[in-house]
């Protein structure tokens, strides 16, 4: 017989599944309303009307086809790390420009950020290939950890930002400032 019913460790973990399913519910829905307005969009391009009626292939499976087509094709011909550069650069490109022309600083901070880090990875993987080449879905793993740092709910990107990119800059700020202002001093001045 238990004296005390309640089970902490029981309590977090059912809270934690909970709010992980709210979460994925969240994003299921989200994905589910921009699925359904993009295929009504698509039933509204001529050139896939016409294709259906020559087919009998529905609009969202020639779409499907197609997409599914191009990334196959482009893996096996450019590899995986072109296909996850992809992702991790034309959607955020996007994001970009979409966040620089709204008056709303709070975005164009978020992509800033994303930005710093996508560029960090960039200048990193050059010189860790011959490691990269041994480690068994790296890029299925680099696809993940981008999508992560790009996704609105996660703040992926802020995350790494304030625990590892920022404490790192503050740290070592005095060296930064050094090394700027002895550039200052030694290029030439305008008047000269």
């Amino acid at each position: 017989k238990q004296l005390f019913p309640f089970n902490p460790r029981t309590f977090a973990a059912t809270q934690t599944s909970l709010r992980f399913n709210n979460m994925a519910d969240s994003i299921f829905n989200k994905a589910k309303a921009l699925l359904n307005k993009t295929l009504a969009d698509l039933e509204k391009v001529p050139f896939l009307k016409d294709l259906e009626k020559k087919t009998s292939i529905k609009i969202p499976m020639l779409v499907a086809g197609t997409v599914v087509f191009l990334a196959l094709f482009m893996y096996l011909a450019f590899g995986p790390g072109f296909l996850t550069n992809m992702v991790g650069f034309l959607y955020p490109v996007y994001a970009s420009i979409k966040a620089i022309e709204s008056e709303i600083k709070a975005d164009d901070t978020r992509w800033l950020i994303y930005w710093v880090i996508y560029a960090g990875f960039t200048l990193v993987e050059p010189f860790t290939d011959t490691i990269i080449y041994w480690i068994p879905f790296y890029y299925a793993f680099k696809l993940g950890f981008l999508v992560w740092l790009m996704l609105p709910n996660h703040n992926g990107a802020e995350t790494i930002y304030l625990k590892v990119i920022k404490p790192f800059v503050k740290k070592h700020e005095a060296f930064f400032a050094e090394s700027n202002e002895a550039n200052a001093a030694a290029s030439p001045s305008k008047s000269d």
